[in-house]
């Protein structure tokens, strides 16, 4: 069998990379395989070799510790694809009863990635619901933000969120860097990885955007800060009554073509029935970061505004009015480059630089007209200067679009703003205290932010939306207080993991 021989064991110390070869399998899977998919439904196939997986997993049989579980994995990638991928695909929820794009499951673009629905067998009853529903008891959780009941002058909705303090949702529109892609090869992990297949190989729960989870340790890692951050939490905090009206939708690999033309549609809201949002447009890579040799898979500028404005338009028909539209800029690749590339590696005795290398020669795909290497981001991470200023450049020209949309465009439903993203100060200042850049990225597949990057990333784009733009984030409700001590942590987000 062409593929059994990888599962022989082979003692760590006879690896010349002196990292196991099977994880290096797997992060080749995920990133060439998994992540590219669920980006591009179009393009699902089915596992490649998955007969040939589930025909070496014989040999599973005989493992065990690590290569154990790392055979498992292999075969739980095969059967992911043949779960009911019309459901993943679609970036919708696979159980969802009434249709209203919420779910009472974790997984599946479940509540991982939206509020929690309170009713699942009534689609008028859903999370960011403003207006009450026709024949539904206006004391009723009708929002699934826990509040519910009444007193004599009348509902504690009404009490609580009404008027200035009436609730607003948060909405990513994202790539990997917003669902918070990470494959964590710490050992605690390893039994996790079949489970993280429910997520596509991501933790929203934890992500800079719409991170609901409070225990650290239920998140990827690592665990330096101790403490989970972002934007919907700090929402929250500001006004309780936002409790659960928060949409994650990011994907994998996500370019703004197929955003426009496949995910923003996903988007569970109502102009006329729901509460104002606010949405994060944090498109950061994807078009001028790929896993191709050369500049052809970059996004022109002229073709990114027509993507751009199409997602706007969408946007306009579905977002209530008072809503606002905040676009981030892209990653500073330059600055991961400087001051990762003579970092020592994990897992494997080389440098970051090394590792980039070692990835950039490994090339696949070439019989079926769509060669790749295994770098994730070839024009970022890669020695090659003139090619990496040639990136920077386009990601400027990209940024732009934003700023010319917003002093040429008008829409009825929203207010847009433009801020860099701040990753490039993050990595600085995180530096400047003696911290190692390495704890800011994932283990696997470019430089995602870590757990440590993400929640820095909520702090410094909580600050720019606060200090800048306040209004965008409502005024703390006075209620706030009263609304704990009255109905706790109202119901709360999920079980989580």
């Amino acid at each position: 069998s062409p593929v059994a021989p990888p599962f022989r064991h082979r003692p760590r110390t006879h690896t010349t990379m002196h990292v196991h070869p099977l994880t290096l399998i797997v992060a080749s899977a995920v990133v060439l395989v998994l992540v590219p998919a669920l980006a591009a439904p179009s393009r699902l196939p089915l596992c490649p070799k998955c007969e040939e997986v589930r025909g070496a997993s014989k040999a599973c049989k005989g493992a065990s510790g690590e290569d154990k579980i790392i055979c498992d994995v292999l075969v739980s990638v095969c059967s992911f694809f043949e779960c009911p991928i019309n459901e993943v695909a679609d970036h919708l929820p696979a159980s969802d009863h009434d249709g209203d794009k919420f779910s009472t499951d974790f997984g599946l673009r479940g509540y991982a990635w939206r509020g929690k629905d309170c009713d699942d067998h009534a689609p008028e009853i859903y999370p960011g619901r403003r207006s009450v529903p026709r024949g539904t008891d206006a004391a009723a959780d009708y929002n699934c933000n826990g509040i519910s009941g009444r007193n004599a002058s009348g509902t504690y909705e009404e009490l609580f969120c009404g008027d200035k303090f009436a609730p607003q949702g948060l909405i990513l529109l994202s790539d990997s860097t917003g669902a918070h892609f990470d494959v964590p090869l710490r050992p605690a992990h390893l039994p996790e990885w079949p489970k993280m297949l429910d997520t596509e190989l991501d933790w929203p729960e934890c992500s800079w955007a719409t991170a609901w989870e409070d225990d650290v340790k239920r998140c990827d890692g690592p665990y330096i800060l101790g403490h989970v951050d972002s934007i919907y939490k700090r929402l929250v905090e500001r006004n309780r009554c936002n409790l659960r009206d928060y949409q994650n939708i990011a994907v994998n690999g996500m370019r703004s073509g197929p955003m426009a033309a496949e995910l923003v549609n996903t988007t569970a809201r109502h102009k006329e029935t729901d509460a104002p949002a606010l949405v994060l447009l944090a498109e950061v890579a994807n078009d001028v970061c790929n896993p191709h040799p050369g500049t052809s898979h970059m996004t022109e500028p002229a073709a990114y505004k027509t993507n751009m404005l199409s997602i706007l338009d969408q946007l306009d028909a579905m977002l209530p009015p008072n809503s606002n539209v905040v676009f981030f800029g892209y990653l500073h690749g330059e600055a991961y480059y400087q001051a990762m590339k003579d970092k020592p590696y994990p897992f494997a005795g080389i440098t970051y630089l090394e590792a980039w290398e070692f990835v950039n020669n490994q090339t696949v795909g070439a019989k079926h007209g769509d060669a790749r290497t295994l770098n994730p981001c070839y024009g970022w991470l890669n020695p090659n200067a003139t090619l990496r200023a040639f990136t920077s450049a386009r990601a400027r020209a990209l940024e732009a679009v934003y700023k010319d949309i917003i002093a040429t465009k008008h829409y009825a439903s929203f207010d847009m703003y433009y801020f860099d993203l701040p990753d490039e100060d993050i990595i600085a200042s995180w530096a400047a205290k003696g911290g190692n850049v390495a704890d800011l990225v994932s283990q696997v597949g470019g430089v995602h932010p870590s757990l440590v990057g993400s929640t820095l990333w909520a702090d410094a784009i909580w600050t720019i939306l606060e200090t800048n733009i306040p209004h965008v984030l409502g005024p703390v409700n006075p209620h706030n207080a009263a609304i704990t001590a009255m109905f706790g942590d109202q119901g709360g987000h999920g079980d989580g993991r």
